[in-house]
């Protein structure tokens, strides 16, 4: 038994019936590994909660699964609990589904597994990929909400997009580069995880005109394929340097960026512009050390905010209204 927590607290924060997490709490023989690892996380979850829950309304269980590198699922995270106190008329309960590599299939399976466990709402992160678009299409019809953050899975039913506008992102980022520059021939390298995420290929649409229409004296190399991970972004770029020479700026548009340092560090090459994005952890300390020229940026606990918003009010928590959009910030070691 637990001593902090109801048994029926633990299983609606595991997705799991009151049964099976008594079988995990006294001990009990063929439990499966997975079961008491979503028992387990479950507690975790609720010790963080505790104490930042509003006291009064209904309560609401939100799934939030993000495909990202960690530092990103932790930024996302930590903007979560920073609004569970301020949500009216009602206690949120978020349960936590990251992941920095996973299969389509296993991504869905995790989507869909969102209706056994009684859902209330979903925030997610994930490709722009037809199976994914097909579980969101069958939440939607059986009434639990999914609210796509920061990249966007349109022609899906998904209730909302939450986050900036990706292609004007990227044409901030052509236009920074070219003031910073100062009509400097320059070769950048346009650094993405995946082109799969329709967030990451809309900064790179919006870059890749801009430069096109306004910059052809910047030319522009593609390195696609790193995941945001550290090793395999650092093996994607070095790969890169050592077939051209030429490279002497970085537009990071999916992430890695100590991994982009360190491959360029690496050669002995010099970066003479690197702009980046999200405001997380890594990205504050590489501004602060002048690694980082400037990150675009967006404020992730207001957009989490209108996330959970909107899922209220298709709950009917709160009355329909209006959201206003995200807005692109520009961070630079002088404005942290």
């Amino acid at each position: 038994m637990h001593d902090k927590f109801s048994i029926k607290q633990i299983a609606a924060q595991a997705g799991l019936s009151t049964a099976t997490v008594d079988r995990v709490l006294n001990g009990r023989k063929g439990v499966r590994f997975q079961t008491r690892s979503r028992v387990n996380k479950a507690l975790e979850e609720l010790e963080e909660q505790e104490g930042l829950q509003n006291t009064f309304g209904r309560t609401l269980y939100v799934d939030i699964i993000i495909q990202a590198p960690k530092r990103f699922s932790d930024a996302v995270k930590q903007a979560i609990l920073a609004n569970l106190a301020t949500l009216p008329g009602c206690r949120i309960h978020p349960r936590f589904h990251f992941f920095e590599s996973i299969s389509l299939s296993e991504l869905n399976r995790c989507l869909l597994g969102c209706e056994a466990s009684g859902s209330n709402g979903v925030l997610l992160k994930a490709p722009d990929q037809s199976l994914i678009k097909q579980g969101i299409d069958h939440l939607f019809d059986i009434n639990i909400p999914v609210v796509t953050l920061v990249t966007d899975l349109p022609y899906s039913k998904r209730l909302a997009y939450i986050g900036i506008d990706n292609r004007a992102a990227g044409r901030t980022a052509a236009y920074m580069l070219s003031r910073l520059l100062k009509q400097q021939q320059a070769r950048v390298a346009v650094v993405l995880s995946r082109q799969e995420f329709r967030g990451e290929e809309e900064r790179e649409m919006g870059f890749r005109s801009l430069i096109r229409e306004s910059f052809p004296w910047i030319n522009i190399v593609e390195i696609p394929g790193g995941q945001g991970l550290y090793q395999a972004t650092y093996d994607k770029v070095i790969s890169q340097l050592e077939q051209d020479s030429d490279i002497n700026c970085v537009y990071s548009v999916g992430g890695g960026n100590q991994a982009i340092l360190d491959a360029f560090d690496a050669l002995s090459r010099p970066i003479d512009v690197f702009i980046g994005h999200d405001l997380d952890q890594e990205n504050r300390a590489l501004l602060m050390s002048h690694k980082l020229d400037l990150i675009i940026d967006h404020d992730l606990e207001e957009d989490v905010r209108r996330a959970f918003s909107h899922i209220l009010m298709f709950q009917k928590v709160i009355p329909k209204a209006s959201l206003p959009e995200s807005k692109i910030n520009i961070v630079t070691p002088y404005n942290l």
